[in-house]
């Protein structure tokens, strides 16, 4: 059977070609079985699907090489931005995946090819590399030396980035692999476009490899690889090709995202290449060197206190006038403008205070879009065609990006606008669920930093946030509970809280007694009920015993310390106010007393006086009882810090 099917995979009808790969993608799960016979017919098998891996007549004919020429305008259907969504989004994260850098040419249908090579992506993953390296090691030096058929040459390339996924170590580890990056290099100067191109995708499936100064098998890779490499692919981001150039652009992000590369010591010249991109990019190719920077701005996240501002001025040096140039000369209504937005969004993000130079001009055409997009959802009475949803959401999302970064700042550009408390109000009651994530993103950005901005039409906000939330819809119901989370940091300010309270404390509780909740929505649950609980006791303590079980397990998991330290004063509010509530669930408290092993000497004394107030308030018999039937972990650290278990 494997030998009849080898040689169907390599037969020259592709209906019979792509059945029998087909069988060979199915057949991996039950390798296991007969996997000393798979491996005896490697090498005939690795030889096909590389031979299977070139292009046919067909999609070479379909090809043209002057349409992809970078002087030639992009066809309006070949423009199709993907939107991503609030927050940020990682346009190549599915490189991994052989078939990508096929998707979207005129050769996008499933083929011989295609088959073939994502075969050999599963087969790293199933067969040991330690046995199927060796042969694949062997049939592509066998084939890089070929001068005559570039797609013999092109089709190899591919084959060593599909074993990058399941073969990573064993190719690393090869004698072979410092040649066969070397000569990888050369092809990126390769006299045909699809070879650079796969050039560019094979290296940033290694890049891992060149970037780690502490490689077993040379330290000497970085010094030898990186910079080379890295200069290689900015060379190619301005190649003559749009499909090298899309390539190179991708293989930059991936660099970007390996853990082993810091980005600081190239990042003067990564920004003059991306910024002489814009000059030599059609709108296609725009949309990924848009993706590519945000990218690359994630750098601002990581970078130290001492080197941000020089790094910090390049960036705004270099890649903001070209951005801004497009984002002048792009109208509203323009579909490519979404990409920009989303890009100027992360950078956004990304700088933080370092956005001021352009900020006043992107909030005055995110409220122009919304207000234009507020008259169309009032007459098409919450029904949106496509575009426009995609316009309002970018248009909300660049705005809480704004006034994240701006903080306070912030106000003087709401100051600017007579429409936008209402714009944002009117989006969060949409019945389009990214349009609701979007403002109520917005709504909790200015709650936290602006709070008396929307003081006054506070209680008009809360009705769709609160009906909004819901254990199973995720983001949308998590950007309400956050929103709603940020705004009750000031209740202080907010008269009508009390008369909401019991509803908000019943959504809480649906939501925390659900186990199918986002991890994220839980704890965004739970601090609610934190601050609830530390401004509002009195009113909260009567619902306590509906919610304590979940809520002491939910505020053990609060990462940010600050939340975390809220939550807890909180719980001890409220079993101060109502100490009966608690005691079917006292165990609960226990743990969640327990989950601090040096808890702040205000939580200290809080926690001791309730514990001791607890075990005043029974018989010593039901003390030693109910201290026995305690985890052991919490029994030992409650003796330890409190000294109640005898």
């Amino acid at each position: 059977i494997i030998v009849f099917m080898t040689q169907c995979a390599n037969s020259e009808d592709d209906s019979v070609a792509k059945a029998a790969i087909d069988f060979w993608c199915i057949s991996t799960d039950s390798f296991k079985h007969f996997y000393n016979q798979i491996v005896e017919n490697l090498p005939g098998l690795v030889e096909v699907l590389l031979n299977q891996m070139a292009f046919s007549e067909e999609e070479l004919m379909d090809m043209d090489p002057e349409k992809d020429h970078y002087t030639v305008p992009d066809r309006i259907e070949d423009i199709a931005p993907s939107y991503r969504g609030f927050g940020r989004a990682y346009i190549f994260e599915d490189n991994k995946n052989v078939i990508e850098p096929f998707l979207g040419d005129g050769y996008a249908q499933w083929s011989v090819r295609k088959a073939a090579a994502y075969t050999l992506d599963l087969f790293s993953t199933v067969i040991n590399g330690r046995d199927l390296v060796p042969v694949a090691i062997n049939e592509f030096s066998k084939r890089m030396n070929n001068e005559v058929d570039w797609t013999i040459l092109e089709a190899s390339i591919l084959g060593l980035g599909a074993l990058a996924e399941g073969c990573f170590q064993e190719m690393t580890q090869s004698e072979e692999m410092d040649d066969i990056l070397t000569f990888v290099f050369e092809q990126l100067d390769n006299e045909h476009y699809l070879v650079r191109s796969i050039s560019c995708w094979a290296v940033s499936k290694y890049v891992n490899y060149m970037s780690n100064e502490d490689n077993e098998h040379n330290n000497m890779t970085k010094d030898k690889f990186e910079k080379p490499g890295l200069w290689s692919i900015l060379n190619c981001i301005l190649d003559d090709s749009k499909t090298v150039q899309s390539s190179a652009c991708t293989a930059l992000a991936c660099w970007q995202e390996s853990p082993y590369f810091d980005i600081l010591p190239y990042a003067d010249t990564v920004f003059e290449y991306l910024a002489k991109a814009f000059d030599k990019f059609q709108a296609k190719n725009l949309q990924i060197l848009y993706d590519c920077i945000s990218y690359i701005g994630e750098i601002f996240s990581v970078i130290e206190v001492h080197d941000f501002p020089v790094i910090l001025d390049n960036f705004l040096e270099k890649i903001m006038p070209p951005i801004m140039n497009k984002w002048n000369n792009t109208p509203d209504e323009d579909i490519s403008i979404i990409p920009l937005f989303e890009c100027l969004t992360a950078i956004t993000i990304a700088l933080r205070y370092g956005c001021e130079s352009y900020a006043e001009e992107a909030f005055s055409r995110c409220i122009r879009m919304l207000d234009s997009n507020l008259l169309a959802f009032a007459e098409a009475n919450n029904i949106y065609e496509e575009p426009n949803e995609r316009f309002t959401i970018v248009a909300l999302d660049l705005l809480s990006a704004l006034a994240d970064a701006l903080g306070p700042s912030f106000e003087a550009l709401m100051a600017k606008s007579n429409n936008l408390l209402n714009c944002v109000y009117t989006f969060m009651k949409s019945n389009h669920e990214k349009i609701q994530q979007s403002a109520m993103a917005v709504f909790g950005d200015i709650s936290r930093n602006s709070f008396h901005y929307i003081k006054d039409n506070y209680e008009n906000f809360l009705d769709p946030i609160i009906d909004t939330i819901a254990p199973n819809r995720t983001a949308h119901s998590n950007n309400a509970c956050w929103a709603l989370g940020e705004s009750l940091s000031h209740i202080p300010e907010i008269e009508c809280i009390h008369r909401y309270t019991e509803s908000i404390l019943e959504k809480m509780t649906l939501v925390l007694t659900t186990r199918k909740s986002s991890r994220t929505l839980l704890e965004n649950a739970a601090i609610v009920i934190g601050k609830l609980s530390f401004y509002i006791p009195e009113t909260v303590a009567p619902y306590i015993e509906h919610f304590v079980d979940r809520f002491c397990e939910e505020i053990c998991r609060v990462n940010e310390f600050s939340d975390r330290v809220l939550c807890f004063k909180g719980l001890c509010f409220i079993i101060q106010k109502n100490p009966p509530g608690v005691i079917n669930n006292f165990d609960s408290v226990c743990y969640a007393f327990s989950s601090w092993a040096q808890p702040p000497e205000e939580l200290y004394q809080c926690f001791g006086e309730i514990l001791f107030k607890f075990k005043e308030a029974i018989d010593i018999n039901q003390w030693n009882k109910f201290v026995s039937n305690l985890n052991i972990q919490v029994r030992n650290r409650l003796a330890e810090l409190y000294q109640i278990i005898d």
